[in-house]
């Protein structure tokens, strides 16, 4: 019984570490931003981890920092909440982005979870994309 529960608060102690992002605070303790994703893909669908969002931190900013575009082809992101990081529900998206530049989203009175999913589509879809949460 005893190695049962080691075993399982081993693994409840790994999937609350992989499973879940947090926003890194500096030496004054306020939160900063934190890259949720950064990657360079051909034609793909994607979702993060989820983001762990701090009580104190009531509005979030999303960056989309796209590097590169191929001619043609679109990036979407879109934005889900939860209360409890197993049901989730779809709240804002990014539209579509066809272009290299930086897209901005303000997410008011955030919930205490947030993931982000991607689909890249096109002929050639090629994109080389960021996506940072800035709390404010």
């Amino acid at each position: 019984m005893k190695k049962l529960f080691i075993g399982l608060s081993v693994l409840i102690f790994a999937f609350n570490v992989y499973g879940q992002m947090i926003f890194p605070s500096d030496k004054n303790s306020e939160y900063t931003t934190k890259t949720v994703l950064a990657v360079s893909v051909k034609q793909d669908t994607a979702e993060t981890k989820y983001l762990d969002i701090p009580q104190k931190v009531k509005d979030v900013i999303v960056y989309a920092n796209v590097d590169s575009a191929s001619t043609g082809d679109s990036l979407k992101i879109e934005i889900y909440q939860s209360a409890d990081a197993s049901r989730w529900k779809l709240t804002n998206t990014m539209g579509t982005i066809t272009a290299a530049g930086t897209n901005r989203l303000l997410l008011e009175d955030v919930g205490k979870y947030l993931k982000f999913k991607y689909y890249v589509q096109g002929t050639s879809s090629a994109f080389k994309f960021s996506i940072k949460t800035v709390p404010k």
